[in-house]
């Protein structure tokens, strides 16, 4: 195993900033719209190619890429078919309270004019709107649509790119959310026997409820992403009996496709290239469904996250219509790594507290100082190395201590962890410090649980084991941790961080955006080394 040695203050030198506050005492004041620099993750497609909105449309579009299937409900931010290159993609509700309409400028969501009614620069600001209608490319008129604005989900514009926010898992508050969702129109049947689903998705957190092994026995279960049946959620699609360890949560949470295909003889599930599959499900049939999170379950079967496109299908596709479908996606959403669990690639998995989820919040606005969906330092890292040969999963959890990082790790971090990888990065457990010393443990004791932590994660071997701290006052319980940390490093092959302070979000007290990018800076200097 290779060892890194500790950063201390003096070491880090011009790599972080010496000033150190408690977690408690930091200032206040986020700025808006600070950065970090132009995404790896750009398409040259336009002369502006920062406001294509994180798509590339220089292949042929998903829809256009197999024939003889029928798409029953098609919406995204950007055109799917070359028959919508100047459609209308989406409603926002403006500051004003008016329903405006962005339509597409040669396929590309018109950036500019949705940045103006947000309030962001098109090409630097985080900010977005609530979402009332996505427009059915199909042709058949099924819109998605939400009437109700507490229930609408948001979309959301992050240095350029456009996204659907659905939830969050940032503050204990995301359970008491009201559910954000799309209605998908009841005209659009989704049979068992033969459907077909892609999306292009992002889960916040890799316990998400994808498969059958986290908590529900079916993808469909109330909160999932797709919810079909009864007005309960509760879906007709049950996975219970798919094989396939390799798309077993805990998932990737860097943007996927994710796809279903429902057949008479068999039936598949895939997130980004990784299959499972199963014989002909139970003959069953709805109408219409939801599209979305709907809180008030455990994390573990709860989706939250971002989606670019859905597209909904009654024809169960073929093998060849399938990867065709999926390479068209792949292009279109430019995402670059298809097989998340991939020799070669670099693994990483945070671990901690709600610092560390990195997203979460209401797309209405109570978060919006750190973008309503909780933009986080992790958020910030994958979207600038956007691109790279990385595996990110992240398993950090809401009001976590380092007890609770302990027997999560047990639970689903080891799951995390690719022998196969190039280098395998743990980051953790970071903010679950805070809450284990606000429980009224001393410095000394949260310092016990993290060896006790230690010892769990090292059953693995990773390559290198990263942590973060905050400093204090002297006597300071936090402070007595950290210099613990630090005088313990090297005999623990753990690399240290000092975070410079950060500024908080008013409500909430976590990061605001210029604070989360501080750290996200610090996190980046140090992992860019191994990402060469």
């Amino acid at each position: 195993m290779n060892r890194w040695p500790y950063l201390s203050k003096k070491a880090s030198g011009a790599l972080l900033s010496a000033v150190m506050l408690n977690r408690r005492n930091l200032l206040a004041g986020a700025a808006l719209g600070l950065g970090l620099g132009v995404p790896l993750t750009i398409a040259f497609v336009r002369k502006d190619a920062r406001l294509t909105g994180g798509f590339d449309l220089s292949g042929i579009l998903p829809m256009d890429a197999v024939t003889g299937v029928t798409w029953t409900a098609c919406g995204a931010l950007a055109a799917l078919t070359a028959k919508w290159l100047s459609g209308p993609l989406f409603d926002v509700i403006d500051r004003g309270g008016n329903t405006r309409t962005i339509h597409a400028i040669d396929g590309y969501p018109d950036i500019k004019t949705f940045a103006a009614l947000a309030g962001v620069d098109p090409r630097t600001g985080i900010g977005g709107l609530l979402c009332s209608k996505v427009y059915d490319q199909s042709g058949r008129g099924c819109d998605f649509t939400q009437a109700t604005p507490a229930n609408q989900p948001g979309v959301w514009l992050i240095e350029g790119k456009i996204y659907f926010g659905f939830g969050g898992v940032l503050s204990q508050k995301a359970l008491s959310l009201p559910p954000q969702f799309f209605n998908v129109s009841e005209r659009v049947p989704v049979n068992n026997r033969s459907s077909s689903v892609y999306a292009i998705i992002k889960p916040y957190c890799s316990n998400a409820g994808w498969v059958t092994d986290r908590g529900s026995p079916a993808i469909y279960a109330g909160a999932s992403m797709f919810s079909h049946g009864p007005a309960n959620g509760i879906g007709v699609v049950d996975f219970s009996k798919f094989s396939g360890p390799s798309i077993a949560a805990p998932v990737t949470v860097q943007r996927s496709i994710y796809s279903h295909i429902l057949g008479a003889d068999a039936s598949q599930v895939s997130l980004n290239g990784a299959v499972g599959t199963a014989g002909p499900l139970a003959a069953a049939t709805a109408m219409g469904g939801r599209i979305g999170f709907q809180p008030g379950l455990p994390f573990s079967t709860a989706f939250s996250g971002r989606m670019q496109g859905i597209m909904m299908s009654s024809t169960p596709l073929s093998p060849a219509q399938d990867a065709a479908v999926k390479g068209a996606l792949y292009k279109y959403g430019d995402i670059r790594s298809a097989l998340p669990s991939a020799i070669g690639k670099v693994n990483i998995l945070i671990d901690g507290a709600s610092f560390d989820q990195g997203q979460g919040g209401d797309p209405a606005g109570k978060y919006g100082t750190q973008n309503g969906g909780g933009y986080g330092w992790p958020e910030m890292l994958m979207d600038q190395l956007d691109g790279l040969d990385i595996q990110w999963n992240n398993i950090a959890a809401s009001g976590n201590r380092i007890a609770n990082c302990t027997s999560t790790y047990g639970s689903d971090g080891h799951l995390c962890f690719n022998s196969s990888a190039a280098k395998n990065i743990l980051v953790g457990p970071n903010s679950a410090v805070g809450n284990t010393i606000n429980d009224g443990k001393t410095g000394a004791q949260a310092y016990a649980d993290f060896l006790s932590w230690l010892a769990v994660v090292r059953a693995d071997k990773w390559d290198r084991i990263i942590t973060y701290t905050f400093s204090g006052p002297a006597g300071d319980p936090e402070q007595d941790y950290t210099d613990l940390m630090i005088a313990n490093a090297e005999a623990n092959r753990v690399t240290i961080v000092v975070m410079p302070s950060i500024a908080p979000n008013p409500f909430d007290g976590h990061p605001g955006i210029s604070g989360y990018q501080m750290m996200a800076s610090a996190m980046r200097s140090i992992l860019s080394p191994l990402l060469a």
